[in-house]
C-alpha cells in the first residue's frame, strides 16, 4: 500500500477539496468487495473537520482518476455495511482516490491528521 496527496491545498468555500490517491494491491486471486472508513480530521489543537454530518456528506473514495466514475461511494466512520464499496477481482495494483470536501466553516491549521482503515471483504 502507498498513500500520496494529489490536491493538497484548498479554499475555505465548501467546494474546494483535498484529494489523496492509495495504490494498493492484493496478493491473493480472490474476488472481492474493497471497504473504507475514516476517522473525521483533528488537529493538534483539538479542532475538527466532520468527514460527514447529518446533511452533509464530505468524504468520497472512488476507484478511477475520473470524478464521473460511477465506482464511487461516500465514506463514513464505519464500514456502512457488506455491500457498500468497490469491487476488485484482481491481484494488479489498484488506484483508489479519496476526495475530502472542505467545510465553508474549517479553520486554518498546519496540523490535520486523521485515520483510517481499508477492508478487503472476499466473495464466496
Amino acid at each position: 500500500a502507498n498513500v500520496t496527496m494529489t490536491k493538497g491545498v484548498a479554499i475555505l468555500n465548501g467546494t474546494d477539496y483535498w484529494e489523496f490517491k492509495f495504490t494498493l494491491g492484493l496478493t491473493a486471486s480472490q474476488s472481492g468487495l474493497i471497504q473504507f472508513k475514516m476517522n473525521d480530521w483533528i488537529d493538534a489543537s483539538g479542532l475538527r473537520i466532520s468527514i460527514n454530518t447529518s446533511s452533509a456528506n464530505y468524504t468520497s473514495l472512488r476507484s478511477e482518476l475520473s470524478p464521473l466514475s460511477n465506482t464511487t461511494f461516500n465514506v463514513s466512520s464505519t464500514y456502512r455495511d457488506t455491500t457498500t464499496g468497490i469491487n476488485k477481482s484482481t491481484t494488479t495494483l489498484t488506484d483508489f482516490y479519496l476526495k475530502m470536501i472542505i467545510p465553508a466553516d474549517a479553520k486554518v491549521s498546519n496540523s490535520w491528521s486523521t485515520s483510517y482503515n481499508f477492508l478487503f471483504r472476499a466473495t464466496p
